[in-house]
């Protein structure tokens, strides 16, 4: 995935499919691999993301 893309550029109707805590998710990997300086988003943004988020199964 791209950093690129925001929700606001999503096709419309295609964010109604996410649960609030995935978008979450996705902002926090989005904040890392920008941290990192990575144009991308890949499993090891997302792991830290979840670290991050500290609010699910991941965290527990």
């Amino acid at each position: 995935m791209m950093l690129g893309r925001r929700e606001s550029e999503m096709p419309q109707g295609s964010n109604n499919k996410f649960t609030e805590r995935f978008k979450k998710v996705m902002q926090i990997a989005r904040e890392e691999a920008a941290r990192l300086q990575h144009d991308y988003i890949a499993t090891e943004h997302l792991l830290l993301a979840f670290i991050r988020d500290g609010d699910g199964t991941a965290a527990g």
